[in-house]
């Protein structure tokens, strides 16, 4: 975020004129809102993170799941059922 050179000098003369009691309370305000967006960043990571991890694990699960009952093919002996793969 870039600011003008104008904008800050007149920032700066209204902060001259706040007593020092009016100065802590507008550095306290500002300290505030920071540590509110570094908290609502924070949550958002780790809920982002962890929807990732679990779709990760869920699209696994759904594909270990998928080899495990796709159909096989296999030959079987009648006489001493004995069974090899057809392929």
């Amino acid at each position: 975020m870039f600011r003008r050179i104008e904008d800050i000098e007149a920032m700066e003369n209204k902060l001259s004129t706040l007593s020092i009691d009016q100065i802590n309370a507008l550095e306290a305000a500002a300290l505030e809102l920071v540590v509110d967006n570094v908290v609502v960043g924070c949550a958002t990571a780790i809920t982002g993170g962890t929807a990732f991890c679990m779709a990760v694990s869920f699209f696994m699960g759904g594909l270990f799941g998928w080899l495990l009952i796709m159909k096989k093919k296999i030959l079987q002996c009648d006489h001493c059922s004995a069974t090899v793969a057809a392929s």
